[in-house]
């Protein structure tokens, strides 16, 4: 299991925590580390206990300083540092395997190349990217994913995902 960091906690990073905690046992990376520069902690924390739609209603949530306590009925526990800084100003930055950026604000692979340090291997941009060298979409072109190859790459935008597979249906 591979160690990732989220950068960027709106709507995108919110349902990527709750689909990975809902599905840890199956899934082949971990959550380690939340960052959001314009959310502190407490209100990282909020969203999480509060949404109106992403429920973690389930599990046991808690914040004990920059760590997020979350606790599944099972017993299975995770522990995530989360902090509310600009990015270059993280310090666990170049430590997770993977970095989902899911700010809104680094759109342009290029710039996103600048997370690739230390551990980190690979950024996935959780928007539409006009120079990535690949946009992947679930169902759709998923599997010409080549890691030997492609360390940033994007996962187009909600709505992209949404059309392109039913687009593909209907050619």
């Amino acid at each position: 299991m591979v160690s990732a960091g989220l950068n960027g906690f709106g709507r995108f990073g919110l349902h990527l925590l709750k689909y990975w905690i809902d599905r840890s046992k199956e899934s082949k990376f971990r959550i380690d580390y939340i960052n959001d520069d314009t959310l502190s902690t407490s209100d990282i924390f909020r969203a999480i206990t509060s949404d109106a739609y992403v429920k973690f209603n389930k599990y046991k949530v808690q914040l004990v300083g920059d760590l997020l306590l979350i606790q599944k009925p099972d017993g299975e526990k995770y522990e995530i540092q989360i902090t509310g800084l600009p990015y270059d100003g993280v310090p666990w930055l170049g430590e997770p395997y993977i970095v989902f950026e899911c700010s809104g604000n680094n759109t342009v692979a290029q710039r996103c190349k600048s997370y690739l340090s230390g551990n980190t291997q690979f950024v996935l941009i959780s928007a539409t990217s006009w120079d990535a060298p690949l946009t992947l979409i679930y169902g759709f072109n998923h599997q010409e994913f080549d890691q030997t190859i492609e360390r940033v790459f994007s996962y187009g935008s909600c709505t992209v995902n949404g059309f392109v597979p039913f687009a593909n249906e209907l050619n």
